[in-house]
């Protein structure tokens, strides 16, 4: 990957980055002038996005691109990251908006999604791989103070080798969701809606708990589960690739990154370089 398609691939990340805020950012809105009581605790969670989303947008568009580019690795870390956050605060804050009170219903639903997320996050630092980056495959080369990324892929170090029993049961259940999304397909909602006020109807759930909530809380807690365990990898990556990098700082008093998801020969790469 030359410095050209670096820049291309910084440009549309800021655009898709964004995009993505304006369309989340503005229904993080719309929740605060719908929600009937207005409170800190309701409103929290969409204050929080919103002031984490300007603030880290702004940082975005300030920063130079030269300066994205010497760190693209902690860029599309911190990128990724943000787009989990986004995705997870959509369903939570949906959930957080019906509080009217510390400590009602809705206030424990909230609290059961952030622990379902850090229990993710346990789940998913069990199975990630905690190795030195140049220890796996060839990914990361490094010659004196140049490293060369081959891969990117911090997903690449969650592994099942610490429970291989899980994999058949997973692959199953992999295919029993897929053939669901197939069969309910964009009815999933609705139906979701008529199990959670037919339960309320009955009385297995309480009436003071609103059927929304209750939707995002159920569609939330196995989201929220899975987004920690892909938020662990990456928070990992974002670990051993800062050591490295500090200890070629410290030792050498620079470095240089070269991005070669291509794998091209080294002799080329330097060409290039050279050239540029």
């Amino acid at each position: 990957m030359n410095k050209k398609d670096i820049e291309e691939r910084i440009d549309r990340s800021r655009k898709a980055i964004l995009g993505l805020f304006g369309i989340f950012g503005t229904t993080e809105l719309l929740k605060v002038l719908i929600t009937k009581d207005i409170n800190f605790l309701s409103i929290s969670s969409m204050a929080i996005y919103l002031l984490v989303s300007v603030s880290f947008i702004s940082l975005l568009f300030i920063c130079r691109r030269k300066s994205l580019e010497v760190n693209f690795v902690e860029y599309s870390i911190i990128s990724f990251v943000y787009i989990i956050y986004t995705l997870c605060n959509f369903i939570f804050s949906s959930v957080s908006m019906h509080i009217s009170k510390a400590f009602d219903i809705h206030f424990y639903l909230f609290i059961f999604l952030i622990l379902s997320l850090l229990l993710g996050y346990l789940l998913g630092r069990i199975f990630t791989h905690n190795q030195d980056l140049t220890s796996i495959g060839k990914e990361v080369i490094v010659r004196e103070n140049e490293v060369e990324l081959r891969h990117f892929n911090p997903w690449a170090r969650l592994s099942l080798d610490k429970a291989p029993w899980l994999r058949k049961p997973l692959k199953h259940l992999g295919y029993a969701l897929g053939a669901l999304i197939m069969l309910i397909g964009g009815s999933a909602a609705g139906l979701s809606l008529l199990i959670a006020e037919g339960l309320k109807r009955s009385g297995v759930i309480g009436v003071e708990i609103d059927t929304y909530a209750f939707l995002f809380f159920s569609i939330g807690m196995p989201i929220g589960i899975a987004a920690g365990v892909y938020l662990a990898p990456l928070f990992s990556y974002f670990n051993h690739w800062r050591k490295l990098i500090l200890g070629l700082k410290n030792k050498y008093g620079n470095y240089t990154v070269i991005i070669n998801h291509e794998k091209k020969p080294y002799s080329e790469i330097k060409q290039e370089l050279s050239e540029s």
